[in-house]
């Protein structure tokens, strides 16, 4: 696998938009076109991709016709892809790509670009050579952990959004298993929060919702309730068995099912206190586990029992592979194995000729 040239862009891309409306008019001047040029890099020190962005305005000046072009520079560390959309749709989306990056694409974090579909279209060259499964999720080949390794470097500067897309992976292989099948299971104080929850995520007032699974039939075009999911913050869960304390706070995560694509969480913010249970101790220890193996707990995403597990899976071996020592395959190091193989037989050449004087001696 080539190596990742990190003093390129992972990706640049730029769009201009021509306005030219005579009623935008800013003092003596005219808007008459608007856009940016980004480019989107990764810092393999500070596990960070940074964001540069330039804003692209042009001004026609009214009083003497003359053009007036001006660009604003912005860096964003920690960047978000909403730090880089337009408050408008936009068409005539431009992308270059290094070749090199085709190589990581499935470890890339899912919605690192606001222009996801035409990202994958500069990568692939045509939207009918890449995979349908890029555009809903990403971490989808054997090995892609591994090629995390080869794209990040040490587990311990992996991004948060990475673990987010490695934990979304875990769910698309293998289906989580919900803690609640419907909202009508919840315990009445759960149901009580999670409507109201959802009720403000949904922006609704209305009263005549009853149950979750209405609100989201509802409102969420095509999808339906099917489960319900507790997920823990990292660090309180292994706090919480530390302290010995009784209850920890969960997210309660509806879980959706969806007619026209992946099955998708849908978090909403609602957050409940749970009793603790030797399922939350068992993923306290495999958070422990990922710890120890170099992962920062504090960059992982809400997590339940069952992608505590999921997740574990995944990444301490690959982690222990990688602290294996790789063979010594010089020329030094054969005539060393050779030369103790060869001694090893001589020794139980001699032992059996013993035996068998022995033998010989006592008939």
């Amino acid at each position: 696998m080539a190596k990742f040239d990190f003093n390129k862009p992972v990706a640049s891309f730029s769009w201009y938009l021509q306005n030219g409306s005579a009623d935008d008019k800013r003092g003596n001047r005219l808007h008459v076109g608007t856009g940016q040029k980004a480019q989107i890099y990764f810092d393999p020190e500070s596990g960070e991709f940074i964001g540069k962005l330039k804003y692209v305005d042009d001004y026609i000046d009214l009083a003497d016709g003359a053009k007036q072009h001006f660009e604003l520079p912005r860096t964003a560390r920690e960047y978000k892809p909403s730090d880089f959309s337009p408050k408008f749709p936009i068409s005539n989306v431009k992308f270059e790509v290094d070749e090199s990056v085709k190589d990581f694409i499935h470890v890339l974090p899912r919605g690192l670009f606001f222009y996801q579909n035409e990202f994958y279209d500069a990568v692939f060259g045509d939207k009918t050579d890449y995979p349908e499964s890029l555009k809903d999720f990403l971490f989808t080949r054997t090995g892609d952990i591994e090629a995390a390794g080869e794209f990040y470097g040490a587990i311990e500067k992996w991004p948060q959004s990475v673990y987010c897309t490695l934990v979304e992976k875990c769910n698309v292989e293998n289906r989580p298993i919900p803690e609640y099948e419907n909202d009508r299971a919840l315990p009445l104080d759960y149901h009580k929060e999670l409507l109201a929850s959802l009720k403000d995520y949904f922006g609704c007032g209305e009263s005549n919702y009853r149950t979750p699974g209405d609100l989201i039939a509802a409102r969420s075009y095509g999808s339906y309730l099917s489960g319900i999911s507790l997920k823990f913050n990292p660090q309180d869960v292994i706090a919480a068995v530390e302290h010995a304390t009784e209850t920890v706070q969960a997210e309660l995560v509806p879980y959706l099912s969806d007619s026209f694509g992946p099955d998708r969480y849908l978090p909403c913010g609602c957050q409940v206190d749970i009793p603790m249970n030797d399922s939350m101790v068992a993923a306290s220890q495999l958070l422990r586990n990922l710890q120890n193996a170099g992962v920062d707990i504090g960059k992982l995403p809400n997590l339940s029992c069952d992608e505590c597990s999921q997740l574990a899976a995944k990444v301490i071996p690959y982690v222990e592979n990688k602290a294996q020592p790789a063979p010594d395959r010089s020329l030094g190091h054969k005539h060393e194995v050779n030369r103790d193989a060869a001694q090893r037989r001589q020794t139980e050449r001699t032992t059996v000729n013993q035996i068998r004087e022995e033998d010989t001696v006592g008939e």
